[in-house]
């Protein structure tokens, strides 16, 4: 009896280390079972848009209620919130002149900041393409005009012909009507002055006596060092009207002359 009791106790102590092996192995297995996973965060968004005929357009889409979804385009980064059905819709953008199609890049985050990000492509319509094109064509144009207009006028300012005369009774009224128009003026220099510039101021006067009818003349150093003038020399001046001149007399009087601007002499 006595060993019969002793291999009961054996067995009764085998079976209860097995019991307790098996429960600590399930313990610490138990964790690995329940590994968490991050929540995909929905975008659901058309990967081509196209604008409208100005170049306009605007992006729409859904995501979870109430997320956060920024937009890049170009250098303009905007941030804006779905409703509460997911829908959002972002500000009107407009593609630049010189692109047909640009990408756009879009993120949903959610309240975790757990991001999803798409790229998509923002294209011309058929219209907006064809009014760019107008656009551009006529810009072209414009420049052009401008370009030919300058070089022009760049060669008519070496032309003698292009510069009217007008009286001088004209001038001496109504200089400041006639300000940056071409002036042509014959006249004998009366004063001549040196500035600190470099340029020369001259006193001409353009009556048939040679001593009325006076004009302020101012020459650009440019024209001035390559050819001075004197007193007593009679010189056909051609510039731009600057309007009147007022300046001090000797006498203490204020006198108003028509000033030019001479381009060449």
């Amino acid at each position: 009896m006595k060993k019969i009791t002793i291999i009961g106790v054996i067995a009764l102590s085998m079976l209860s280390l097995t019991a307790c092996s098996s429960n600590k192995e399930t313990a610490t297995t138990k964790p690995s079972t329940t590994k968490s996973s991050e929540v995909v965060v929905l975008l659901e968004i058309n990967d081509t848009i196209y604008t409208d005929s100005s170049g306009m357009f605007t992006i729409t889409g859904k995501t979870s209620p109430n997320t956060t979804v920024k937009i890049k385009f170009a250098k303009i980064y905007t941030s804006i919130s779905s409703d509460e059905d997911g829908k959002f819709e972002s500000v009107q953008y407009k593609i630049g002149e010189d692109h047909d199609s640009y990408p756009v890049t879009v993120i949903a985050v959610s309240s975790t900041g757990t991001e999803t990000e798409r790229e998509i492509t923002v294209k011309r319509s058929s219209g907006s393409l064809e009014n760019n094109n107008a656009e551009k064509a006529r810009k072209q144009k414009e420049e052009e005009a401008k370009k030919q207009a300058e070089e022009q006028a760049k060669a008519d300012e070496k032309n003698p012909a292009t510069y009217p005369e007008l009286p001088y009774d004209e001038m001496a009224r109504n200089g400041n009507n006639h300000k940056g128009e071409k002036l042509k003026i014959t006249g004998k220099v009366r004063q001549v002055m040196d500035t600190d510039s470099g340029d020369a101021m001259l006193r001409v006067a353009t009556s048939a006596n040679g001593y009325d009818d006076m004009y302020l003349v101012q020459i650009p150093s440019s024209e001035w060092n390559n050819h001075r003038l004197l007193e007593d020399d009679v010189v056909s001046f051609y510039g731009n009207v600057y309007g009147l001149y007022t300046y001090d007399s000797t006498l203490g009087g204020k006198i108003t002359v028509p000033a030019l601007m001479v381009n060449m002499y």
